[in-house]
């Protein structure tokens, strides 16, 4: 750093910098956030062309920290940044550091578009009369069972859960009359959901059916859903699981 930022400021920066690896240790990333800021914003820091490392990293961390936060878009100006003074100066690991922090940074982003996407589409199905559903779709029929599943679950994620459960309950009997063992854990999810109380009941009848329908992905969906609901299942076990345990149980 140029000797006019003088000896007592260059230590206040590196103590600023310490001060913000001990707040992410500590599980603070916005005062984190604010440390790395201080330093990688400084102006001395700026102007010392002997120090473009270490703003380099402070960038990264400021990044790394402010999207823990939930702040995409300052994490990613940031992050560019730091990747921007790292190919001027050819620092190949602080590059390496801030594109693999721009991956994920990439990868919330993506997720939140998603969430929004989803979040609107709930809206729009929710809104939608069910006479205008019924009117669409054949009675009885498995098309009208998916989109009863889809509008409970749609009441759900817009927090109605009064309106979803009456539909959630037409799926789950229209399943079971019509012998659809797919339609009928999905209707269970969605009970589950619009009646916590009955929760436990839904999704260890619907991990049963699951596990009968020796559908995988299904058991798959069962079992995270009750992880979401603090329910604990059984242990499911793979054909060479039950092997193994079957050969133990006769010696």
């Amino acid at each position: 750093m140029s000797d006019k930022s003088g000896p007592d400021r260059s230590e206040q920066l590196a103590g600023r910098l310490l001060e913000g690896l001990n707040f992410v240790r500590n599980g603070d990333n916005a005062a984190a956030a604010l440390a790395f800021a201080d330093v990688h914003a400084a102006p001395e820091m700026i102007a010392a062309t002997d120090m473009v490392d270490v703003r380099i990293r402070a960038l990264t961390l400021h990044g790394q920290a402010i999207l823990a936060t939930g702040g995409i878009e300052s994490a990613q100006k940031s992050v560019m940044e730091a990747m921007r003074l790292a190919r001027s100066v050819e620092d190949t690991q602080g590059l390496f550091q801030a594109q693999a922090l721009y991956k994920q940074v990439l990868a919330r982003r993506d997720d939140r578009s998603r969430r929004a996407i989803a979040a609107s589409e709930a809206k729009r199905v929710a809104a939608t009369s069910i006479g205008e559903i019924r009117s669409r779709l054949a009675p009885h029929s498995l098309a009208l069972c998916d989109a009863l599943i889809k509008k409970a679950n749609a009441h759900m994620d817009v927090d109605q859960p009064i309106d979803g459960h009456p539909l959630a309950l037409e799926a789950l009997q229209l399943a079971q009359a019509q012998n659809w063992l797919r339609e009928e854990v999905l209707a269970r999810l969605s009970l589950a959901r619009t009646q916590p109380s009955d929760a436990a009941h839904q999704l260890y009848e619907a991990w049963h059916r699951a596990e009968r329908a020796s559908d995988f992905t299904l058991v798959g969906t069962v079992a995270r859903a009750a992880t979401l609901q603090g329910v604990c299942l059984p242990v499911q076990l793979g054909p060479d699981m039950e092997a193994r345990a079957s050969s133990a149980d006769e010696t």
